[in-house]
């Protein structure tokens, strides 16, 4: 993204993502952005596509309209709370953050904003698209769910057999809904509509279960690179790393952009106990292919989800991305730490402050030693 800084002048409460963005989640609910609550028909019913034209016909839909039109006015929609929260406590915003530092593929906000209608249509027509699109996945996560990973409704069964009391418990830190072992966008004819107007498409993002995994997410890639329009397209994906294989660096070089966001909770058993089975080993492998790739156009982002299980590791997984991902790599670098939210029983509401006091304590540490480095 560029650094220009927000453009002075826009309603307080405006946002790219309902002029750019379709975002969408493992049932094929309808969000702004990932940051976002599913958006809600009249009903208080997500909006899940499930035909094929869903994807269109949302696009300047009623509530699509609404949400555009309460931006202008100057009032975020409620389903935008985290955003609202963040910049209540005076911190930084998804919203804030990309009208700060506007995205190559966004159009310039007062374009937008010329080019909406009364009632909040908009002849413009989305570049990005986020897709979680099946929770088909190879790992067993602790902090997971089988709402994320097939690799867990097994367990998730057994579990209702032999401990029904616990069983009821989980679900109740886990969404009831059903597991989306189906990809929703193949019978929703997302991929069908990606590919008729792919000259439009700046942006994929893919998440899951393992995107990775996935077969038509596979097929769209591919098909960007055979139609020539990859050099065009700048990709995203939310990966445990395990599958990434010399192929995949060969087909990400075709495109514009790609950011591969790894996964990591912790160093060798750790990360084997975390998000079993594993093993580190095949993770490390990945990551020191990504780290050998000549491609100055990627980033590698290490993505850790902060728990009771990991908070003193914090030091060591930093070191641990420097030591592969150091000075010597070409790649683009980034780390981001989120806290973990559910189970509640594994979050940093459950931490006590003396271990606080020790993870901060090993945080300033390693800031002086960067600082001397610098």
């Amino acid at each position: 993204m560029g650094d220009r800084g927000p453009e002075p002048g826009l309603p307080a409460a405006f946002c790219i993502f309902p002029w750019v963005e379709q975002s969408f989640d493992i049932h094929g609910n309808l969000h702004l952005c990932n940051r976002s609550t599913a958006v809600l028909d009249a009903g208080g019913r997500p909006i899940a596509l499930k035909n094929p034209g869903d994807l269109a016909n949302i696009w300047n839909g009623p509530n699509m309209r609404s949400m555009r039109r309460q931006m202008l006015t100057g009032e975020l929609p409620v389903i935008c709370g985290r955003c609202i929260s963040m910049e209540r406590e005076g911190r930084e915003s998804k919203r804030q953050e990309y009208l700060s530092n506007l995205p190559p593929w966004s159009p310039a906000p007062r374009d937008m904003i010329a080019a909406t209608e009364d009632d909040g249509s908009t002849p413009l027509h989305p570049v990005s698209f986020e897709l979680r699109t099946s929770n088909l996945c190879n790992a067993k996560c602790v902090t997971c769910s089988p709402e994320f990973s097939t690799s867990l409704i097994g367990d998730h069964r057994k579990l209702k057999s032999e401990a029904p009391e616990s069983h009821r418990l989980a679900r109740k830190i886990y969404q009831k809904v059903a597991h989306p072992k189906d990809n929703w966008a193949v019978s929703a004819g997302v991929y069908d509509d990606l590919k008729t107007n792919m000259d439009r498409v700046r942006l994929l993002y893919f998440s899951g279960g393992e995107p990775l995994m996935i077969p038509p997410n596979t097929d769209l890639v591919d098909y960007c690179i055979d139609s020539g329009h990859a050099e065009n397209v700048s990709l995203v994906y939310d990966t445990n790393a395990l599958p990434i294989s010399e192929e995949w660096l060969r087909r990400w070089d075709h495109f514009e952009r790609v950011e591969i966001r790894i996964s990591i909770d912790g160093l060798g058993d750790k990360f084997d106990y975390i998000r079993f089975p594993g093993p580190f080993q095949t993770f490390e492998r990945a990551a020191k292919l990504l780290a050998d790739w000549n491609n100055p156009k990627a980033r590698v982002t290490s993505q850790t989800t902060v728990s009771l299980l990991n908070i003193l590791d914090l030091v060591d997984i930093f070191k641990w991305y420097w030591s592969v991902f150091g000075r010597e790599s070409v790649i683009e670098k980034r780390l981001f730490f989120k806290d973990l939210r559910d189970p509640e029983a594994l979050s940093l509401l459950k931490i006590p402050d003396v271990v606080y006091v020790e993870a901060i304590s090993k945080l300033e540490g390693l800031a002086r030693d960067l600082r001397q480095e610098l």
